[in-house]
């Protein structure tokens, strides 16, 4: 997997993982990342990731990882990995599951919308982020290694969309901005107040 290396300085998470071994266990047969050619090995590795990302400037007990650790959305965790390790049959269940939605996510973001921002564009652009780069690197530059487990896909997925959708509208209107400025357009034509949806979060 295609992820920054693990601080030795905190080190101590590692010896606490140990200790909730049978968690760890329950998790990983709840992701069924194993389908997904990811070994438990793999996936504790990114159970440890998700956990040095959360308490990266907290005091942690095994009793607070234990609680952690039982928030995580470890099917979704698993799918990740799989994508990560380049799995075909993982990739082709994340476009069948997730590839509609994000079009029906960014449509509905962009409704009523100016400027040439295509819903299905700006899906397909995220989604080959989230493939990676080329076919020999698939997975590598991927921003699922960014995925955690503390939310869904969707909830995580649909967050960027938005971030994106709003990088966009303001891209535009910088454009516009120096258009008009430069007086290589009529300066009158300007975005109207773009209504933002914020991401929907899953129950």
């Amino acid at each position: 997997m295609a992820y920054e290396p693990i601080d030795n300085a905190k080190a101590p998470l590692s010896a606490l993982l140990q200790s909730c071994a049978s968690r760890l266990a329950a998790l990983y047969a709840e992701s069924g990342a194993a389908k997904w050619q990811v070994s438990q090995e793999q996936f504790e590795e990114a159970l440890e990731r998700s956990a040095r990302k959360r308490f990266a400037s907290s005091a942690l007990s095994a009793e607070l990882l234990e609680e952690y650790l039982a928030t995580l959305y470890a099917e979704d965790l698993g799918l990740a990995c799989g994508c990560m390790n380049g799995c075909e049959a993982a990739w082709e269940c994340f476009v069948r599951e997730y590839r509609g939605y994000l079009r029906a996510a960014t449509a509905a973001m962009t409704k009523g919308g100016r400027g040439g921002i295509q819903a299905e564009e700006l899906a397909d652009s995220l989604f080959a982020d989230l493939y990676g780069l080329s076919e020999a690197k698939r997975g590598q530059g991927s921003l699922l290694r960014y995925f955690h487990g503390r939310s869904s896909l969707k909830t995580w997925l649909r967050a960027i969309l938005a971030q994106r959708h709003v990088d966009k509208i303001r891209e535009l209107k910088r454009w516009e901005s120096l258009d008009g400025a430069n007086g290589d357009g009529d300066g009158a034509a300007k975005l109207p107040a773009e209504k933002i949806v914020s991401p929907q979060l899953d129950p």
